[in-house]
């Protein structure tokens, strides 16, 4: 994936993430393309940590965390286009969507 590509990915997602936990929207675009194979890793660009769901969980009360990148399948995460540059983003462990 091209540098520019990946970062306007990181850009979508934290706004996506940001909102979520704030409670509002957001206007961020990306310029993504729908590949249903891609496995994308959502770092935070503070931390430098990715998001992850606490205890490799697969239960749908689990909560997500930042944490060391460790590689593991609750770390990694599909974008799945739904329309109108919206996306479903969801864990590649649990197969479970996030939700606003």
């Amino acid at each position: 994936m091209k540098q520019s590509k990946l970062m306007k990915l990181m850009a979508l997602c934290a706004s996506v993430l940001f909102g979520a936990i704030f409670g509002f929207a957001s206007d961020a675009h990306a310029d993504i393309q729908n590949d249903p194979n891609a496995i994308y890793k959502i770092v935070n660009v503070n931390s430098g940590k990715v998001l992850d769901v606490v205890r490799n969980s697969t239960e749908a009360s689990y909560r997500l965390h930042q944490w060391e990148y460790l590689g593991l399948p609750s770390q990694h995460w599909r974008l799945w286009a739904i329309g109108n540059n919206y996306y479903y983003i969801t864990n590649q462990n649990s197969g479970m969507a996030l939700e606003p």
